[in-house]
């Protein structure tokens, strides 16, 4: 009778130990992914502050459907507004014009986190890569 009693208990451990197991999985899976968007995101704002400090103004905005939003605006067309058109894809279709009253060109992007993971990652590895075939 304490075998029987054992063996369940075993049992009930033993799921316990796998849900335990499988929630730590789930957790770590969910904070890599935190850390990739985190980056990315950091990535991009650091590009947009140069351009806000030192060119223009850009700003960055981030919608409820996780629509990420870059509206750009600078006197002229230099490479870090190039960089930024160039080094990520805008799938969601971006608009640009001339605004005649500040005289400046303007450009309003949108991407998805997603997208923008892929292509800070994409850029951290050409860039790698660039660095070692320097060295």
């Amino acid at each position: 009778m304490d075998s029987d009693n054992t063996s369940a208990s075993n049992t009930d451990t033993d799921l316990y130990f796998e849900d335990a197991q499988t929630l730590h999985d789930e957790y770590r899976d969910q904070r890599a992914t935190i850390r990739r968007k985190q980056a990315a995101l950091e990535d991009l704002c650091g590009r947009l502050a140069h351009i806000d400090c030192d060119i223009g103004t850009a700003s960055l905005g981030i919608d409820n459907d996780g629509t990420i939003s870059v509206v750009i605006s600078t006197p002229r067309f230099p490479d870090e507004v190039k960089s930024i058109l160039h080094d990520f894809q805008w799938p969601r279709k971006f608009d640009n014009g001339y605004d005649t009253m500040s005289r400046c060109l303007t450009w309003s992007l949108k991407t998805d986190i997603d997208t923008l993971i892929e292509d800070h990652e994409r850029n951290q590895q050409a860039h790698a890569s660039a660095t070692e075939q320097a060295a």
